[in-house]
């Protein structure tokens, strides 16, 4: 099997393959053709010189921003964690709240009025928190009565942990709930 290397644009989505591998990009992109050049410039897998970052990622939010194709909610479940790391700005917080029942039902009544306004192609839904874990069936719920009734539309669901509860319960749930990203953010002292 000939090894290559996966490219992954997150502004774009765009996917591509090269027949190289990763420890030799620097010498691939060196000795790529011009027309190479551009057309990863063209894609935004390489930066073009000419134009700024900056405009290029504003373009892209005000894009997504106005576009009607995708919408995106963040859903923030609750404040506590079952850490409690020192620069965590979570901690300055003396009430430990979490989503009850009565928000649950506003959050999703408002998502499905949006979708239904809007009628987009794609929907994202970010859990976050505190540590959203601790809530797993809070997220079975909004997925479930969010997604019920919405067959044309793409869901993509995600969750933002620390990786501490994911055990052998909760990951056969993220599965289930076909969660399609968990990121586990590494914080802590440097010698983790």
């Amino acid at each position: 099997e000939e090894e290559g290397t996966l490219l992954y644009n997150s502004i774009n989505k765009s996917l591509i393959y090269i027949k190289t591998n990763p420890n030799e990009m620097e010498e691939f992109i060196n000795n790529i053709t011009e027309d190479g050049k551009n057309y990863l410039k063209d894609n935004l897998f390489l930066k073009d010189e000419k134009i700024p970052e900056k405009k290029i990622v504003n373009t892209f939010i005000n894009t997504s921003k106005y576009s009607s194709k995708s919408l995106s909610f963040i859903i923030y479940l609750n404040y506590n964690c079952n850490l409690k790391c020192v620069y965590c700005y979570e901690n300055k917080i003396k009430e430990q709240k979490v989503m009850d029942r009565e928000i649950i039902d506003e959050v999703i009544k408002f998502i499905k009025k949006v979708i239904v306004e809007r009628n987009p192609e794609e929907v994202e839904m970010c859990f976050i928190g505190g540590e959203p874990l601790l809530y797993v069936n809070k997220i079975e719920t909004i997925i479930s009565r969010v997604t019920t009734g919405f067959n044309n539309i793409v869901f993509y669901k995600s969750i933002i942990t620390n990786g501490t509860l994911l055990n052998a319960n909760n990951v056969k749930k993220i599965i289930e709930l076909k969660i399609d990203l968990v990121q586990v953010t590494l914080d802590g002292p440097k010698i983790i």
